[in-house]
């Protein structure tokens, strides 16, 4: 199974092969490690125009192209590509997960959504007695990658304001229209939820299923377990945290 081109362990070894292909230098190699979002590493090093092959010196271009992206990290208090695989690797130690789970949050997870589902699963698999917390966590995250995939307004359809007060007028009329509006069933402005769901539905069913072995998976893992050694090492002899 291929690993997700926004997934945190992607955008790692992107890191990785970009240092080695150009040979940028330690300052930079740390800043894109440590210290700017992952969703913007792989836009910035992505960029076809970027054109580090054609540059005299690399690094000092490449610094000079992640000032806006080092402001925004600042700003907006966000998390390192290295943190972010430190705070997977925590989570998957605290309910120990199998391969399969720690391979879909560090190569299928969007590296903007990562986080927030660990937050929401922790909090949810810490109020009740899961029997098996990989296989909760991993119907819990496909239906969240699905869930992302749909059209923005099929998605937003039950939280639309508007259907809120069709609700309430029905409801003064003595009608029910709750289960219409949320899943397609029902008479009146129902049909339109239901016409909406027949279509998500046969996209969803024309989605490749995830099939296959995960012994891929397991191979970028364990690449990532090496570039985490190498950064705790690198952070070590110079006496500094990520």
């Amino acid at each position: 199974m291929p690993a997700a081109p926004d997934s945190v362990g992607a955008i790692l070894l992107l890191i990785v092969s970009e240092v080695k292909k150009h040979g940028l230098d330690p300052a930079m190699e740390r800043i894109l490690r440590l210290e700017l979002a992952p969703e913007d590493i792989q836009k910035m090093l992505t960029n076809a125009t970027l054109g580090l092959a054609t540059k005299r010196n690399p690094s000092a271009f490449l610094m000079t192209c992640s000032q806006q992206y080092l402001t925004r990290f600042t700003k907006k208090k966000c998390v390192g590509t290295v943190p972010m695989l430190k705070r997977i690797d925590a989570f998957v130690g605290k309910w120990s997960f199998d391969e399969e789970m720690e391979g879909l949050l560090k190569f299928k997870c969007p590296c903007t959504r990562v986080l927030q589902w660990i937050e929401q699963l922790d909090k949810d698999m810490g109020h009740r007695n899961i029997g098996n917390p990989s296989a909760h966590a991993k119907d819990y995250l496909r239906r969240q990658m699905c869930d992302d995939q749909r059209p923005r307004s099929v998605r937003a359809r039950s939280f639309s304001p508007h259907r809120r007060r069709d609700r309430s007028r029905s409801a003064r009329a003595g009608g029910d229209r709750t289960r219409s509006s949320v899943f397609g069933q029902g008479s009146g402005g129902g049909s339109r939820g239901a016409a909406a769901d027949r279509a998500w539905g046969s996209m969803k069913d024309s989605q490749p299923k995830p099939t296959g072995s995960w012994e891929e998976t397991a191979a970028l893992r364990a690449q990532i377990t090496m570039l985490q050694s190498q950064i705790y090492f690198y952070n070590r002899i110079r006496g500094e945290e990520t």
